[in-house]
């Protein structure tokens, strides 16, 4: 996050292994190519470019994080980890976090479904592992998305119980909170709502894939219409306007 502004619209943009070394991959159509990359992202401040890294398979390491880091050109913000529980020096050495200094590429990781369910669900154990990543200086956002682009509407109540969690844990300067699952331009308002009963909602940023598209199949590209239409929803959520 820009410290000169208040709120930044993030511009994700996927890549995975296999589109990494032109391997066959279910998310062909919604995957731009890797030399397309670094053409989406551009150079604005009220925008936060993050490169995302799919390995579900969890068979990368830091010469493809690095690999994958270069073809976003220089624009690139942030790069997130859509992966179960990465080998954080990996992640470390890819990206230099590893050496005292400057570390311009944020590090946000995603904490899914399987992710969690290798901690028995137990939030409690889930701190401890941030805070290893936390300890090694890999890790700057958790995103909380059970659905992983999905669509899967998220249990609101459960992901609000996460954020006191880590709060009771870490300040919003060691680590920032972002919330997924099932949101789109009719479903913010409703999902979001025990999130702005308590307030949390100031203490949040949002991520959405899934329900971008009018098929409602996370393969097929976004729907740049409905894209538009969430963002408007988020403004007027947030209060932005």
């Amino acid at each position: 996050m820009d410290p000169k502004m208040d709120h930044l619209l993030g511009v994700g943009v996927m890549m995975s292994r296999e589109t990494l070394y032109g391997l066959p991959s279910k998310w062909a159509a919604a995957f731009p190519p890797k030399e397309s990359v670094a053409s989406i992202f551009i150079d604005h401040p009220g925008v936060y470019n993050v490169l995302h890294y799919a390995d579900y398979d969890n068979a990368s390491d830091a010469k493809d994080f690095r690999k994958a880091l270069s073809y976003g050109g220089p624009h690139v913000n942030a790069m997130q980890f859509d992966m179960i529980w990465p080998n954080p020096c990996e992640i470390a050495e890819a990206l230099g976090r590893d050496k005292p200094g400057p570390h311009p590429i944020k590090v946000i990781l995603q904490v899914g479904r399987k992710a969690v369910a290798l901690y028995d669900n137990n939030v409690g154990r889930i701190i401890e592992v941030l805070k290893l990543y936390r300890a090694l200086n890999c890790l700057d956002y958790v995103l909380l998305d059970k659905s992983s682009g999905g669509g899967k509407e998220m249990d609101s109540e459960l992901l609000l119980s996460y954020h006191k969690a880590i709060r009771r844990h870490f300040s919003r300067e060691e680590l920032q909170i972002v919330v997924a699952g099932g949101l789109g331009p009719e479903s913010l308002d409703r999902l979001l709502a025990p999130f702005r009963r308590d307030d949390a909602y100031l203490d949040i940023s949002i991520d959405a894939q899934g329900k971008l598209r009018s098929s409602g199949n996370s393969l097929d590209p976004v729907d740049w219409d409905m894209a538009a239409a969430y963002y408007e929803r988020a403004v007027q959520y947030f209060g932005w306007a």
